[in-house]
């Protein structure tokens, strides 16, 4: 979504919450239009920074598996949604609408299509269990509009801006990285299609 913005004829002004502003997988003129707050997502103090005066906030964090297949961090996502959600509740002046990236059968498997369930069942079955308690803690005390995006098991293909969405059961096998910042960018960011809505995006 961010290179989606920095490539646009009117580019926003981005804020990026990360641990680590030298290992990010910008170009230099890229960085250079960025501002990088580092910090983790679950200290308050961190987000507050990276938040403050936001009009529109990402909220896309999620934890990578191990050698052994297991969640590095199971519970990252319930964790840090309620660290931002409390932020937001605090301050004064709050962002209009909150994106949460979630997954494509996080509340109804039969969203994901036959083939793969073995394979979400094996591999993403504990971070689908976070994405859903995230998705639990934005209902019960989200103080501002939200759009729940529920991608399809990702890819690192091109943008095509060939990609389905519905609010409604969608099954799909795939969708790039790229295609989803592309409609994050083109539809949630300032568009009241999906306020307050779950959206599935898939190919």
């Amino acid at each position: 979504m961010v290179l989606n913005g920095l490539k646009s004829d009117n580019p926003p002004e981005f804020t990026l919450l990360v641990r680590n502003p030298d290992q990010i997988q910008y170009t230099q003129e890229e960085k250079a239009k960025l501002t990088l707050v580092k910090g983790s997502a679950d200290d308050k103090d961190a987000v507050r920074r990276a938040v403050e005066n936001a009009d529109v906030v990402v909220f896309s964090i999620g934890s990578a598996p191990t050698k052994t297949m297991q969640m590095a961090d199971p519970d990252v996502c319930a964790r840090c949604s309620k660290v931002l959600l409390d932020v937001v509740s605090e301050m004064d002046k709050k962002p209009n609408r909150i994106i949460f990236v979630s997954s494509t059968g996080v509340t109804d498997k039969s969203e994901v299509p036959l083939l793969l369930r073995p394979l979400y069942k094996l591999l993403i079955s504990k971070a689908h269990e976070d994405k859903r308690a995230m998705e639990e803690v934005v209902h019960a005390k989200n103080p501002v509009d939200h759009i729940i995006v529920r991608p399809s098991m990702f890819t690192d293909g091109a943008q095509t801006e060939k990609y389905r969405t519905s609010s409604e059961r969608l099954v799909g096998y795939t969708v790039s990285r790229a295609d989803v910042g592309h409609f994050m960018f083109t539809q949630c960011l300032d568009k009241d299609t999906w306020l307050n809505k779950s959206v599935i995006v898939t190919n």
